[in-house]
């Protein structure tokens, strides 16, 4: 079962990633994702005047697309835990109506909506969650659902990023950055240069740890942020003298304060992919509800891809 992140690991996720083309598009932008949307939209589901909720929405990638088809001919609502994604939202979907709010107890009254949708979010908060969905759409509604499952390239991704991250911790490296930091301002200071050089072979040896870990699992996403931010010391540290060393170590301890929420994310996104097992299930939920399913597949470019995830599509009888 997977465990939703608590509010703060969100708040920090998303300020995380507030420079990212991934924040200014609010999701996974895969061909086969788009693709499913599309043929969501063309299924004719959605009618003006409709009440329509996102769930789990991020920066509400979904209530975009559909403002950008509809305009304010649909009412638009978003439910998410983080308020800052939320904000966002807002201000790409103006005049949208924002709950945050855990997607497991969602504070919403019963077949409120005519469509609720989800992309790469609600299963965070458990298979519960994805079912009880059915409570608030009004008879005749739909639900419209991207989930992450077993096997796809984002799930493939977020295994890999768990162990690189995992591995790093284990390193030490920004304990091992801030150490020659600290000694280097205080040899600046002092012209003692002892424990700096001492220190600086620790972070040549430790850099090599990093570059041979990101070898070996290249191209996932937590290997080339750890990448990055390697070649970011590397770049401060030959150029010392000129650095504010005091901004530096503060700059390491706010990439120290992320890297548990950052590898949170990654394990929820492990622990939230749907087997073809737990799928069943919730179809199976569905269906005793007064759902007919109206779609069910894995969302592929072409038949020999890997899934980017699996797709629903519902509608109340």
């Amino acid at each position: 079962m997977s465990q939703a992140l608590s509010p703060e690991s969100w708040a920090n996720y998303w300020r995380g990633s507030a420079a990212a083309d991934a924040f200014a598009e609010g999701g996974v932008n895969h061909p086969a994702v788009s693709g499913f949307w599309q043929m969501f939209l063309d299924e004719g589901l959605l009618a003006p005047g409709q009440r329509v909720l996102e769930v789990a929405a991020g920066s509400g990638d979904l209530s975009y697309r559909l403002y950008d088809r509809f305009g304010d001919a649909l009412d638009y609502f978003a439910l998410d835990y983080s308020n800052l994604a939320l904000d966002h939202l807002r201000q790409r979907v103006p005049g949208a109506t924002v709950f945050a709010a855990d997607a497991a107890r969602p504070p919403l009254a019963p077949g409120a909506f005519d469509a609720v949708l989800s992309q790469f979010g609600v299963e965070y908060a458990g298979d519960d969650a994805i079912v009880g969905l059915a409570e608030l759409v009004a008879p005749g509604g739909c639900i419209g659902l991207a989930l992450h499952c077993t096997g796809s390239s984002i799930h493939a991704d977020s295994n890999a990023s768990c162990h690189v991250l995992n591995a790093f911790q284990e390193l030490g490296f920004l304990d091992t950055a801030a150490a020659v930091f600290a000694a280097g301002q205080h040899a600046l200071q002092t012209g003692e240069t002892a424990d700096y050089q001492h220190k600086a072979a620790g972070l040549s040896l430790v850099l090599t740890q990093v570059d041979g870990l990101c070898e070996r699992i290249k191209g996932c996403s937590a290997a080339l942020t750890i990448s990055r931010i390697a070649d970011d010391v590397v770049s401060l540290h030959d150029s010392l003298e000129r650095q504010d060393c005091a901004a530096i170590l503060a700059w390491l301890q706010r990439l120290q304060d992320e890297m548990g929420p950052y590898r949170e994310r990654f394990q929820a996104m492990c622990d939230a992919a749907q087997t073809p097992e737990r799928i069943a299930r919730s179809c199976a939920a569905f269906e005793a509800r007064g759902f007919n399913i109206v779609f069910k597949a894995l969302l592929r470019t072409g038949p020999d891809d890997d899934p980017a995830g699996v797709g629903l599509i519902l509608q109340r009888q």
